[in-house]
């Protein structure tokens, strides 16, 4: 145990985690591991606890891949001879063996080719020469090609066609050919965070519909995992519907890598992508295809032969790694960058190496494989670098190089290495400084009675486990050690039994033995810890895998409150609430200003969209329908544009004078972007209006185009499952009223004092949505219908044997309520399924799509 590191307690969002909570049914503290993995939304929220297949993208939002599709079904119906072109690693050869699936479904005359480490990654020149002249007609790129413009005008010109899919970072222009690859600019794909195999998989979705057959799932998650992609978004779905797939694929169960019949993330990391990849970097990168579509008679063979590489090339790495710990002892320093080069380095191996090394050292490794005149190199680094970015600096010495943020490789002249390291390192030293010493991130600072088993049973729900969704760690303080033993063949291990309050949990110390004096002498600990669920005998016990710990109870941990905006008590949105004492809407005077409007409807906006428009470079109000909604949009503006946050402000319906000052600082420029419900910000006249939500009537509609010049429409079904809350909230129906008047009789309640306990009655027998308003709207109709009468020192006269029976109908305020109401849900019917044409019409300007299929024309 390193009783040294810091720990490092996440900023909670209490104002997030509240509304994911409570629109999810779930916990605070699993809302706030949500929140820590970047899910600031409902939906998000439930896909990555309970997302099904049909959760995915359509792949037609990526861009080029209609003319991707139409290429290639050009091509099987004319015969022509296909060439998938793969990469050497896991990712590529899954990708390649999916591809190649899916156009043998397809019954296409397909090939494919694996370069070979040695002749550098991306396309071959001479290996399109030979394609042309053996006929192929067209070549489909997988995990490659996006950076290969020279090649593929060289492919053009020797009469091949070429379609390109990819996921790595794109490098100056595009290939002149039909690219998906959700990282280029341009596209406007939800996710972009797909591996090669997984853009390999919509192409696949695309040609042949949903129903892909189950090996390709499998082929997907092995790929995604081999890659070490953040497990979130897509990514968890292919991975988690894809594990139980895994055995199905022959080749995959011949290679015996998985501990059991059910396949985790850490079988495929650390036994299944390892043997593909020893093909890859030692031999011959094509078995790690064959494998994969191979059937029962062939798979067992081919396994043998990956086992065998895979045992060279854990020899060859231990050889390069004694040669690089032998040159880094002999530095005087370590540099900000570690760039070293060896002659007799086996370029294949220099990547696991240098990984392991930057994960020891803290800062990124570049290792360089030397061959004559040349070098090969694999540079890797942790979080918060971005080597696509570092390499670009270093364009100048470099030959060529590609990769990810925190993987990338390049080549480079022998003589350029000196100046490679002088550039690189001159790049980090201009960037910040990271914090010094080794740090421990927890998620959350809990008490032991917070464990109980549902709430460890929705944390379970979080899994797979993976890169950018670790098992969570949690905080405990001041817990009163009860036993302590050591356990384990050779006494390793240190086994807790922990007390805080009422609550005794036992917990196990891996490898903690040598503290096992230290505790024992303080008897009191802050611990930092896994929960986990002993299941034994029908029980489930929570328990604690301990990570750290501290001596106790001195240095006791502080949590930083979130700061901004904080929700608010139930708040009825205005609009329903003049709507209710007012009459009829007035409609909004003045100039019809708008003049575009971005369809964003049913996509996510939390992520390269909001970036996009919320980016700060035009004075902007952020339009949302109900109150509660302001906090939580200043808290989702704080976790993913924090340089927005200076100039942020928001205007809350109870605001007075200070929404004077908010006005102020926005006009003047002092502030460049409003949260409001309007009207609320409508005097503002700013230039883009983006709309977080759906908005109750026509004339709210009509009051934002007259209010920017741009349009942003930001919304989906969810957002009209909210409004209805507040709509339900407004007009109760015949049973919640039924059930007001029999509370009202047998209870002896005084309505201005004893609204909680009748609060607390309504949510019981059924009624969630029962807020004051109701209860005022109700009592109103009640009254209308001589069933109740108030009486001037706050109580209530319940007739207990009413007169004349009246309809529901007869009171005037129930019809006004539920035309409302039924208003709202014509006009949310409308901005959710309206084509772009009839947008056209409404707004009266041009639709710019950024959507699916189902609003186009």
């Amino acid at each position: 145990m390193n009783d040294h590191r810091e720990w490092r307690l996440k900023k909670p969002e209490p104002v997030l985690s509240r509304m994911l909570a409570r629109e999810c049914g779930i916990s605070e503290l699993t809302a706030q591991l949500l929140v820590n993995r970047g899910i600031i939304t409902v939906r998000e929220a439930r896909i990555f606890l309970d997302g099904d297949l049909d959760s995915l993208w359509s792949p037609y939002l990526l861009r080029d891949m209609a003319p991707t599709v139409d290429r290639i079904r050009g091509a099987l119906a004319a015969g022509e001879k296909i060439l998938v072109y793969g990469d050497y690693d896991a990712d590529g050869m899954t990708a390649a063996a999916l591809m190649v699936a899916a156009l043998r479904t397809l019954r296409g005359r397909v090939e494919y080719h694996i370069p070979w480490r040695a002749d550098g990654y991306g396309l071959n020149p001479e290996v399109l020469e030979r394609a042309a002249a053996d006929g192929v007609g067209l070549v489909i790129t997988v995990d490659c090609g996006v950076s290969a413009r020279r090649e593929i005008e060289r492919a053009q010109a020797l009469g091949l066609d070429v379609v390109v899919t990819d996921h790595h970072e794109p490098q100056g222009l595009l290939p002149p050919v039909p690219v998906v690859n959700p990282r280029r600019p341009d596209c406007n794909y939800p996710f972009k965070d797909l591996a090669g195999v997984g853009v390999a998989f919509k192409l696949a979705q695309a040609l042949l519909g949903d129903e892909l057959p189950p090996p390709f799932l499998g082929l997907a998650c092995l790929g995604t995992v081999a890659d070490v992609m953040p497990l979130r978004g897509e990514n968890r779905l292919l991975v988690r519907h894809g594990l139980p797939q895994l055995l199905d694929n022959p080749g995959i169960a011949a290679l015996g890598a998985c501990q059991g019949e059910n396949p985790v993330v850490r079988d495929v990391a650390f036994g299944i992508a390892p043997l593909l990849n020893a093909a890859g970097r030692i031999g011959r990168p094509e078995l790690g295809v064959e494998i994969l579509l191979a059937g029962p008679g062939e798979a067992a063979a081919l396994a043998a032969q990956l086992a065998a590489l895979n045992e060279e090339r854990k020899y060859l790495e231990e050889k390069v790694s004694a040669a690089v710990l032998a040159e880094l002892s002999g530095l005087p320093e370590v540099p900000p960058v570690v760039v070293l080069a060896g002659e007799d380095w086996h370029p294949g191996v220099i990547g696991i190496v240098a990984s392991r090394l930057a994960g020891r050292l803290g800062r990124p490794v570049a290792l360089i494989a030397v061959d004559g005149d040349e070098g090969r190199g694999s540079i890797r680094a942790g979080e918060g670098w971005n080597l696509v970015e570092a390499l670009e600096s270093c364009r100048e010495v470099l030959t060529r190089f590609g990769g990810h943020r925190c993987a990338a490789g390049f080549t480079l002249p022998t003589a350029a290495i000196p100046g490679f390291r002088e550039a690189i390192c001159r790049y980090a030293r201009h960037l910040p400084v990271p914090a010094s010493g080794p740090e421990l991130e927890i998620e959350a600072l809990v008490t032991l009675d917070q464990l109980t088993p549902e709430v460890l049973r929705e944390i379970e729900a979080l899994e797979p486990w993976g890169a950018q969704n670790d098992p969570p760690i949690l905080a405990a303080e001041d817990l009163r050690v009860v036993k302590h033993y050591r356990v384990g063949r050779e006494g390793e291990h240190l086994k807790l039994v922990l007390e805080q309050g009422r609550t005794i949990i036992s917990g196990i110390g891996f490898g903690l033995a040598p503290a096992h004096p230290e505790i024992a002498e303080c008897r009191r600990v802050h611990l930092a810890f896994v929960p986990v669920i002993n299941r034994w005998n029908g029980r489930e016990t929570p328990e604690i895998k301990v990570v750290d710990w501290k001596p106790g109870p001195a240095g006791t941990m502080t949590v930083q409150s979130a700061a901004g905006a904080e929700a608010p008590d139930y708040v009825p949105p205005p609009f329903l609430t003049e709507a209710l004492t007012g009459g009829d809407p007035r409609e909004p005077e003045g100039e019809w200003r708008l003049r575009t409007v971005y369809d964003l409807r049913h996509l996510p906006f939390w992520g390269p969209q909001a970036r996009r428009f919320l980016n700060g470079d035009r004075p902007t109000l952020v339009a949302v329908p109900n109150p509660e909604m302001i906090p939580e949009v200043v808290s989702k503006m704080r976790m993913t544009l924090p340089r927005l946050l200076e100039r942020l402000e928001w205007l809350t319906p109870e605001m007075d004078t200070a929404g004077g000052g908010v006005r102020e600082r926005f006009r003047s420029g002092a502030a460049s972007t409003v949260v409001a419900v309007p009207p609320d910000g409508c005097d503002l006249f700013p230039a883009r209006v983006v709309t977080l939500g759906l908005m109750y009537h026509w004339s709210q509609w009509r009051a934002l185009a007259r209010c920017g010049e741009e349009l942003v429409l930001a919304f989906s079904g969810y957002d009209h499952v909210r409004n209805r809350r507040h709509l339900r909230s407004l007009a109760p129906n015949r049973k919640c009223l039924l059930t007001l008047f029999r509370l009202l009789r047998s209870l002896d309640l005084r309505v201005d004092s004893d609204r909680r306990a009748l609060f607390a009655a309504m949510h019981t027998q059924g009624h969630p949505d029962f807020t004051p308003v109701t209860l005022d709207v109700g009592l109103t109709i009640l009254e209308e219908l001589d069933l109740v009468a108030r009486r001037g020192d706050g109580g209530l006269e319940v007739r207990k044997k009413p007169g004349e029976r009246k309809h529901l109908s007869q009171a005037p305020t129930f019809r006004r309520v539920h035309r409302i109401k039924r208003d709202a849900w014509r006009c949310h019917k409308f901005f959710l399924g309206a084509t772009r044409g009839e947008l056209a019409r409404f707004f009266k300007c041009d639709i710019i799509p950024l959507g699916d299929g189902p609003h186009a024309d």
